[in-house]
């Protein structure tokens, strides 16, 4: 873009830890009559401009406040966002530990109407549960080696996944648990299948479920299922390991 202004702040010199040299200074530029700026208080806009290369830094240190001058170079912008707001990876995980403890604390339903409600309550809430996830272990500051461990084994979101009994243990179930255990299956689809897919992401050398979004398996059934194609002396070794334990392999 070029720019032709007045410089209101004279050229200043900072010397960076590498060394090399920078050449700041300050330019008022005359704002354009237009129907949209007609209005507006401000007549003037300010650029701050910085230079390094060796011939331009020369002639840009003749220059004094009140000179009109002419500048040709590129527009670098800055994002500023809201005031009391934060971008930190905590608070994403925070939010989303929020919304599960206003979905757990929802009311059970007495009537067909009030579940259908409540259905829909707890998806709505269950999306922003992801969301805030994935903000948290997308933002480059993020400090949670594998997120996966944090996630699942967070009391949290622990009934979420396993909300049949409060230990995570499958087994004695009656008709009710089981029951319970399908519809939140349903209402808590889209986290189970996150969940899912970030263990992919932390431990790739773990058989992936055999029901993707679906209610996760522990114990040897578990195991079982989710080697259903591996050899059996192998398949007798590894129902010994426990969730999270590393295994390697060979060809």
């Amino acid at each position: 873009m070029v720019l032709l202004g007045k410089v209101i702040r004279g050229p200043a010199t900072t010397v960076l830890p590498s060394g090399d040299e920078v050449v700041e200074f300050r330019i008022s530029v005359p704002r354009v009559r237009s129907g949209r700026t007609r209005e507006a208080s401000a007549s003037v806009d300010w650029f701050n401009c910085a230079v390094w290369t060796t011939g331009t830094r020369r002639t840009v240190a003749r220059w004094q406040v009140g000179d009109i001058v002419e500048v040709t170079g590129s527009l670098r912008t800055r994002h500023w966002f809201r005031r009391y707001s934060t971008r930190s990876w905590q608070a994403g995980y925070n939010l989303a530990c929020a919304y599960a403890a206003v979905a757990q604390a929802l009311p059970p339903a007495a009537d067909a109407g009030r579940r259908e409600l409540r259905t829909l309550e707890l998806r709505q809430l269950t999306d922003r549960i992801v969301g805030s996830l994935w903000f948290t272990i997308c933002n480059p500051e993020c400090e949670m080696e594998r997120p996966w461990d944090w996630i699942y084994h967070d009391p949290d979101f622990i009934f979420m996944h396993l909300s049949d009994t409060k230990d995570g243990d499958q087994t004695g179930k009656g008709e009710k648990a089981e029951e319970q255990e399908a519809s939140d299956a349903k209402d808590f689809a889209a986290f189970r299948e996150f969940l899912g897919q970030q263990e992919q992401r932390d431990y790739p050398s773990i058989p992936p479920a055999a029901t993707c979004g679906r209610a996760r398996k522990s114990g040897p059934a578990g195991l079982q299922a989710g080697l259903a194609e591996a050899a059996g002396p192998v398949a007798d070794s590894v129902e010994q390991l426990g969730r999270g334990d590393h295994l390697k392999l060979g060809a």
